[in-house]
């Protein structure tokens, strides 16, 4: 079988000295795993179409009936965002959001909702305009777990235990108009961290290395 789609790396791990495994959030089969050959290598042409937070058009076929694998055979990049790069908080949210892709999804569901919300993000990390990353933060992890069918605004006891302000319990509950200034991001992002831990009864390492930066 072979496939083509849109994806986004959201993890590249290195299996040996030429090989890597990617897990590729694509627009029309989900989130896969795709083995990509030689690619380490200096002289690999698709060696840019398998750098984190990529946006790219892929060319994939499986590797075997029974194989939770994809092969690459062939790639074109749509967008580096290099200026996520430029910038330590930028890079941050950049791994946030991957590791939440990543945790969140299950393999192969398709949700191009969520394909949708996270080519956005990264598009508003890589534009230079962008200086409210904060801002960024709190709504794809609220569109998230909407999408992922995690309703924090109905959870009344998370609610009543975790807030520390009105206007926070009021802005999660659904209340948009409510105006939030840089403080209120701030907590609201602080109780969706602590919410999507207790989701996923573990810690996040982006977060962990956001801390260790400081």
């Amino acid at each position: 079988m072979e496939l083509k789609t849109q994806g986004i790396v959201i993890r590249n791990l290195c299996i040996n000295e030429a090989d890597n495994v990617l897990i590729i959030l694509t627009e029309t089969h989900g989130k896969l795993s795709v083995i990509s050959k030689s690619t380490k290598k200096a002289t690999s042409k698709l060696q840019p179409c398998t750098e984190l937070f990529t946006l790219n058009e892929y060319q994939l076929i499986k590797t075997g009936t029974n194989s939770k694998y994809l092969k690459m055979i062939n790639a074109r990049q749509l967008k580096n965002h290099e200026n996520i790069r430029k910038e330590l908080k930028k890079i941050g949210l950049a791994y946030l959001i991957a590791e939440l892709l990543d945790k969140f999804l299950p393999v192969e569901e398709v949700n191009e909702e969520v394909f949708a919300l996270a080519k956005n993000a990264f598009a508003m990390l890589d534009d230079k305009e962008t200086l409210e990353v904060a801002a960024v933060e709190m709504m794809f992890k609220l569109k998230l777990l909407e999408l992922s069918g995690f309703d924090i605004g109905a959870d009344k006891v998370f609610l009543k235990n975790g807030l520390t302000s009105l206007k926070t319990k009021d802005f999660i509950e659904g209340n948009r108009v409510v105006e939030i200034d840089a403080s209120y991001v701030k907590e609201i992002n602080s109780v969706l961290d602590h919410y999507i831990v207790n989701v996923l009864e573990e810690e996040l390492a982006s977060k962990k290395m956001m801390k260790d930066w400081k």
